[in-house]
């Protein structure tokens, strides 16, 4: 087996090894028969994972919405155009 590059977790990885462990907890209690965490369990880990993970929040689009549609020749060309710009 080749030898890894790096012997140790940078920090980064820890974290995301300990967020993703607390996910487990949660996820666990949740799916089991009866609970084992306590309240003040659940509301801990979710405070921690609010720092390290993302709230998702419901968007709502208000505007109107522009449809254009292209033939195939017209993509094909705006394609090679797009093609030839960055080469």
């Amino acid at each position: 087996m080749a030898q890894r590059k790096q012997l140790w977790h940078p920090d980064e990885v820890k974290e995301k090894i300990k967020m993703s462990q607390l996910l487990n907890r949660l996820q666990d209690n949740a799916l089991a028969d009866e609970e084992f965490l306590t309240v003040g369990q659940i509301a801990s880990i979710n405070s921690l994972l609010d720092r390290v993970l993302p709230k998702l929040k419901s968007v709502e689009h208000t505007g109107a919405v522009d449809v254009v549609t292209y033939s195939k020749e017209q993509r094909d060309a705006a394609v090679a155009a797009a093609a030839l710009a960055n080469s």
